[in-house]
């Protein structure tokens, strides 16, 4: 075997000290420790950037969870939006209904009302006394006019009532009702 020659064609280990024929596998061995550090620190702020995104997958599914249950609120709340709509709808025609009958209601008053007047008598200018009996006073008056007895008209009379009081002496009415026509 020949011996190996370095750069200068001479052999290796010949006229030359053994720190120079280590020194290129040292800065060899610096680079890869320097590249191992690299991919060291590399892989520890990879690690990191992982677990930060792990952390921030966690909190986006806590997030999702959240909008999970309030995705079932607001289903329940439309749902009940629906109900309460509905329900309405059917208040509406109770009170639409009820707004018919309360007219027939009204008219129907109105007319067994004027039906009641019918039976009214109403009488103008007679003065107004202090302590009065009304009704005997007009028993008096109406047996007179009639030529009846004043206990048959007595017993005509429900009831008697002036319609202004002593404020309104001008305008002084009597009504009457009477429970048999005249």
């Amino acid at each position: 075997m020949t011996p190996r020659k370095n750069n200068r064609n001479q052999p290796v280990g010949q006229g030359q000290s053994t720190n120079q024929v280590s020194t290129p596998d040292k800065l060899n061995i610096n680079e890869m420790m320097a590249k191992l550090d690299l991919i060291t620190n590399t892989i520890m702020e990879t690690n990191d950037k992982v677990k930060k995104i792990e952390e921030d997958l966690s909190g986006i599914k806590v997030e999702v969870k959240k909008i999970g249950t309030l995705e079932h609120g607001i289903n329940q709340l439309v749902d009940s939006v629906k109900h309460m709509d509905d329900k309405l709808e059917e208040l509406d025609g109770r009170v639409e209904r009820l707004e018919t009958e309360k007219e027939s209601y009204i008219l129907d008053n109105l007319w067994l009302e004027m039906k009641y007047k019918e039976r009214f008598l109403r009488f103008r200018k007679i003065p107004e006394q202090d302590k009065e009996d009304l009704t005997a006073r007009m028993v008096e008056i109406l047996a007179e006019f009639t030529g009846r007895m004043a206990k048959d008209v007595e017993l005509e009379i429900d009831e008697t009532y002036r319609v202004n009081s002593k404020i309104a002496k001008e305008k002084t009415f009597l009504g009457m009702y009477f429970g048999v026509e005249l």
